[in-house]
């Protein structure tokens, strides 16, 4: 029997995740898409309900794994947030529902639309995304009633495994329920700063861990990097964590990460765009930089029904997280090794995290990406400037990284 408290994880074990493993017994396991997800958390609960193993807790930090582990958590009665208040976050249609009937001003106008739609009540230009999406797959920026009318009718979902499994979650707990492959939500272009807000439910109460500022790219349709902490008036994060406080009360989310995307627009009122039952993977190591202990450590602590650790530890000023992109599909010919990225980071302490996201022998397209790039890596750096930050970013190339590209 371990002596270390035991947690399901409901995704593979990485590096990110490596602070886990003095503290507790970590059961990692695969979430199977190709099976429905109550059924496929009721075996697993069934699994570990006979008290041979005791489960102090389950632990996720991906959409997929946040289904299963509500479910799990039920069956098991163990400290998490409910089905439904997983439904009501990740069903985008399901959210701006919620949030126009509490805080409807800080939404933007949307409609719900389907492949069949001719035109949209809406002021061109306008952005569109599935009612369930990740990472922007499947968003698309739309100028005209022609562009509309081209997208729904010939875009071709990937992962269609994927929004089956969503489907078959939403039926469950809705009777409301829109298909995930063909339901967009369309709303106006918002243009101004885009931010996301990571934190914690513990007990009904929300704790903010911090904001991060999300930098897009020069055409302004993917990401480029992420900048923690991001400097926001003390008026707009406090609407901000008012609105969260009475979200996660109103939805019952409860002791489980999560974080909120939002923008501040030119006009500087705040518009919500989504609230995502997870912390943000991609910025568990900037706020490393910031904590003395690290995202998933206090996830675990949650998930085992105690209030996280936040001590303060400051390493650097600033951090970011920079995508490497590529605008054209290519084939990956060289990754490094790990003795390679093991180099890299003994020879630059500003190096926060390195994260491959793609294997040599294989195309960029056959990764999740979004509607109109396609990324291949992400690194995290930390400094006492921004524009340090930038300098090294500069000279870190994809070669440099050990990556190639044809």
């Amino acid at each position: 029997m371990p002596s270390n408290p035991t947690i399901l994880m409901f995704q593979k074990d990485s590096d990110l995740l490596v602070s886990l493993h003095d503290t507790y017994h970590v059961i990692f396991v695969d979430v199977d898409i190709s099976v429905d997800p109550y059924l496929f958390a009721q075996t697993i609960a069934q699994t570990y309900s006979s008290g041979k193993t005791q489960i102090a807790g389950t632990l996720a930090i991906t959409d997929e794994a946040s289904v299963v582990s509500a479910y799990v958590s039920q069956f098991l009665n163990l400290s998490a947030p409910s089905p439904n208040s997983i439904f009501n976050a990740q069903n985008k249609y399901a959210f701006t529902q919620t949030v126009s009937r509490i805080a409807a001003h800080l939404l933007p106008p949307t409609k719900l639309i389907d492949a069949t739609s001719q035109k949209v009540s809406l002021s061109y230009p306008i952005f569109i995304k599935p009612v369930y999406g990740v990472a922007s797959q499947h968003a698309f920026t739309i100028a005209s009633q022609k562009e509309l009318h081209h997208v729904l009718s010939t875009h071709v979902y990937t992962n269609q495994t994927t929004y089956d499994w969503y489907d078959q979650f939403y039926k469950r707990e809705s009777p409301d329920h829109f298909s995930t492959s063909v339901s967009y939500l369309a709303q106006p272009l918002i243009t101004g700063k885009q931010y996301t807000v990571d934190g914690f439910v513990y007990q009904n109460a929300v704790t903010i861990l911090g904001y991060t500022e999300s930098i897009l790219t020069p055409d302004a349709k993917s990401f480029a990097r992420f900048d923690y902490p991001a400097n926001l008036p003390w008026h707009q994060t406090d609407e901000i964590e008012a609105f969260l406080q009475i979200y996660v009360r109103k939805t019952h989310y409860n002791n489980a990460g999560f974080n909120l995307e939002f923008f501040i627009t030119e006009q500087n009122e705040v518009k919500i765009i989504e609230f995502n039952t997870r912390i943000s993977s991609q910025f568990i190591p900037l706020f490393k930089s910031q904590y003395e202990m690290s995202v998933p450590m206090m996830m675990a602590q949650l998930a085992c029904g105690t209030y996280p650790n936040i001590t303060k530890k400051k390493i650097f000023n600033c951090t970011s997280s920079l995508v490497y992109r590529e605008s054209e599909d290519k084939n990956v010919l060289t990754v490094p090794t790990q003795d390679q990225i093991h180099t890299l980071y003994t020879s630059n302490p500003h190096l926060l995290h390195i994260d491959i996201l793609v294997k040599e022998a294989t195309k960029l397209s056959d990764y999740r990406q979004d509607s109109y790039s396609f990324r291949y890596a992400k690194v995290a750096i930390g400094a006492d400037t921004r524009e340090e930050i930038l300098t090294i970013a500069k000279d870190l190339t994809p070669q440099k990284l050990g990556i190639t590209l044809r």
